[in-house]
């Protein structure tokens, strides 16, 4: 019955290609499926078909990247001498590897870590005599612009120095701990990392930070300059047991292990807002969640178990999190999840989501050797697998691969690794893919937001302004280099005044391409009544800008006084058109210290304090 509506379908779409020429895409919801009742007939030229569980038709757009229908499988060089347990990717494409190996290659000494570039091989993280981190394992690997952070059971770098079980590396100033000069890193092994900001996020088993003094119970926040628990309001310091897993979406923080308590209100899966604890419905029934990986508004976590909500879901040691929804299994109805014990890797790509650990079948009994896709709709197998334990997933998005690392000798029953290896999948697209670009307008700036889908190589955004016929940059926000999942950025023109606002993204790849938006507009009406807002920046050095709003025409004085009360200097003593207005202050040649600013008008008056720093 299934051949039949196939057939049927692709007869009125081979008809469609002689018609009205539209692409298909306009009648797409988000996961490929065609919208109810959608009129016409379209054409699906770059475009593949597949049917889900229920027989309905669901359209992928063709990528481009790779073309044949078979996976490609390659090691890295010869790889290391011993187990791998974590891989970070920068926005170079640079593979960072970390685990219980001590050397890669032909015997090539790199305690615990070393960099891969498909271009230029393996190399150590060595910098002044300093190479790796010695008397322990990395477990844990988060990489933030040229900083990689680095988790394990060590306590110190390479050439002795304390390290208490986490460590940074940068390609510039080499290896040092993460210390605020009495607290240097956490008093037990590190097993998560994430980083949010500048906030890097660490999990594991230590219950101290490392002067044995500062309670932090398997979870902890290094700021860039000082270490700090996670607790709420309600003085719940951190989690009761390991911490595995964490991860980032916005502001808020994921965290998963072995814990029954976080806040008193989790189990083995919980949110950090960044002031309280908040539990995911009921958690997990028992087990331990081993991996955590977001895409968009939804969590999806691996692990040990075998059921969430409390008892009432059956899924197989995988299982996704949507705040509106609540918790779902990963099933088609006859494969639920995977066999084996566990899952301890997921990746996320579009809407596939790949998995590996410790199992050779799916939920069904058939073979998946260690590897595994779910496509958003079905269970599949990745052509041979791996023969061994997956303890690491990540996505290259610069080459369109997928690394793993692990205990694994052999892929795909043919290709030869040592404990680190890659695949290509076919249908693996990670473009720098804007999906919405608005901009809305309040009483005195204009606020413009964006997202993007996917990213690769993605610098950032120039914020271009129309101004009297030419573009002019007005700011810029950085990029996330490369994802696979959602991103939302924003921008705040607070230089804008009334009238009408045109703009534009450039967006920016780090080898220095670009490419432009579509242009937004917004219209800044009259404002309803008086005011003055704080100069921005500030504090400022040598000039800032003053805005203020006009509901009708008036006389204005706008002044700049000193602590003691003394006139510095006179920026506006005129009549002015109602609207919003702005007034630039440039100190060049005034001291540094605090000062005032004060707005006059027949009906107005006003002041607010700035800082001059020079």
């Amino acid at each position: 019955m299934m051949k039949i509506h196939i057939l049927i379908l692709t007869i009125m779409i081979s008809f469609s290609l002689y018609a009205q020429q539209e692409s298909i895409e306009k009648i797409l919801d988000k996961d490929g499926t065609i919208k109810t009742d959608a009129p016409g007939s379209y054409d699906v030229k770059g475009y593949t078909m597949t049917c889900d569980e229920n027989n309905k038709p669901v359209f992928k757009k063709d990528n481009g990247i790779n073309k044949t229908t078979a996976y490609t499988w390659g090691s890295l060089g010869t790889g290391t001498n011993a187990t791998v347990y974590a891989l970070a990717v920068d926005a170079s494409g640079n593979v960072y590897v970390g685990g219980v190996f001590t050397t890669y290659g032909s015997n090539v000494t790199a305690n615990h870590i070393a960099k891969w570039n498909s271009s230029t091989g393996w190399s150590a993280l060595t910098y002044n005599s300093i190479n790796g981190v010695s008397n322990g394992n990395v477990y844990a690997i988060a990489v933030s612009g040229f900083d990689v952070y680095v988790g394990g059971d060590f306590t110190t770098l390479g050439n002795g120095t304390a390290a208490n079980n986490i460590a940074k590396w940068n390609s510039s100033t080499g290896w040092s701990a993460l210390t605020d000069g009495t607290i240097n890193g956490v008093n037990n092994a590190v097993f998560a990392l994430a980083i949010s900001g500048t906030n890097v996020y660490v999990g594991g088993l230590f219950t101290y930070l490392s002067n044995n003094l500062t309670v932090a119970n398997r979870i902890a926040k290094w700021n860039g300059t000082a270490w700090s628990a996670l607790i709420d309001g309600s003085s719940n310091n951190g989690v009761n047991n390991d911490v595995n897993a964490i991860a980032v979406s916005g502001t808020d923080i994921y965290v998963g292990g072995l814990f029954t308590s976080a806040g008193g209100v989790a189990s083995r899966i919980a949110k950090w807002s960044g002031t309280a604890w908040s539990a995911l419905g009921q958690g997990i029934d028992a087990g331990t969640v081993k991996a955590i990986a977001v895409s968009g508004s939804d969590i999806y976590i691996g692990g040990s178990f075998t059921k969430v909500n409390a008892s009432n879901i059956n899924a197989n040691h995988i299982a996704k999190w949507n705040s509106s929804t609540g918790w779902s299994s990963l099933t088609n109805g006859s494969i639920n999840g995977i066999g084996g014990s566990e899952v301890d890797a997921i990746a996320v790509s579009g809407s596939d989501v790949y998995v590996g650990g410790n199992f050779t079948t799916l939920g069904d009994a058939s073979t998946a050797n260690y590897l595994a896709k779910w496509s958003g709709g079905a269970w599949s197998s990745i052509e041979g697998g791996a023969n061994a334990l997956i303890n690491a997933l990540i996505i290259n998005p610069l080459e369109g691969k997928m690394y793993m690392g692990g205990n694994v000798s052999l892929l795909n029953g043919a290709v030869n690794v040592k404990y680190v290896g890659t695949f290509i999948d076919p249908g693996n697209p990670l473009p720098v893919e804007l999906t919405s670009f608005t901009v809305a307008a309040s009483r005195s700036s204009v606020l413009l937001k964006w997202e993007t889908a996917t990213e690769v190589n993605n610098y950032g955004f120039e914020v271009e302004h129309l101004t009297e016929g030419n573009w002019t940059k007005i700011g810029f926000v950085q990029g996330a280099g490369n994802s696979n999942s959602p991103k939302e950025y924003s921008f705040r023109d607070k230089s804008a005044v009334n009238g009408k606002h045109v703009y534009r993204l450039k967006q920016v790849d780090t080898d220095g391409k670009f490419d432009y938006s579509k242009t937004a507009e917004a219209d800044l009406g009259l404002p309803d009544k008086y005011s003055l807002s704080q100069n921005y920046p500030n504090p400022f050095n040598p000039s800032t800008t003053i805005s203020f709003a006009l509901p009708e025409k008036a006389t204005v004085q706008l002044s700049i006084y000193n602590g003691i009360g003394e006139k510095v200097a006179n920026l506006i003593n005129e009549q002015m058109a109602a609207g919003n207005h702005q007034a630039v202050w440039n100190a060049g040649n005034t001291c540094s210290g605090v000062y005032f600013y004060e707005l006059k008008t027949e009906k107005f008056r006003s002041a607010k304090k700035l800082m001059l720093m020079k």
